[in-house]
């Protein structure tokens, strides 16, 4: 048997060799050139992947860790609902301000629906994020 690596490419960054092996098998004997064999073999691929997940450095996984959070971040709309808690904590806790200053031209039984209405209400912070990104997409 003869092992050959082939196209064998190396990642500073990540610290890979990336290869392709191919395999050249020679016959016992004349009889034995067409005949099928099974040869039981290490999965390399698997075993590779195996060792790096096992064998990273701390650095790396931390890396990994925050680059996950971040991504976490920037999908989860999270600026919306920073400012829907600011929005909440600082003026939309108090009714009665949201009536004069916010909602001035509906009528009162309109006003309390639109403060609390549970999915879209301005009295929860879900609601409130719902109303910021409406706000911020009106922008655009």
């Amino acid at each position: 048997m003869q092992r050959t690596f082939e196209n064998a490419t190396w990642y500073p960054q990540k610290s890979v060799v990336s290869y392709n092996e191919s395999y050249t098998y020679t016959p016992v004997s004349a009889e034995e050139e067409n005949a099928d064999e099974t040869m039981l073999t290490i999965n390399m691929g698997a075993y590779d992947v195996w060792y790096q997940m096992i064998n990273k450095p701390k650095y790396y996984q931390a890396w990994q860790a925050l680059v996950q959070a971040y991504e976490l971040m920037l999908n989860s709309d999270y600026l919306n609902r920073l400012e829907a808690y600011n929005a909440k904590y600082y003026f939309f806790d108090n009714f009665a301000d949201v009536q004069t200053y916010v909602l001035p031209t509906l009528t009162a039984d309109d006003q309390d629906t639109i403060y609390n209405d549970p999915d879209f209400g301005m009295s929860s912070i879900t609601g409130l994020s719902k109303w910021t990104a409406a706000a911020a997409e009106g922008t655009k």
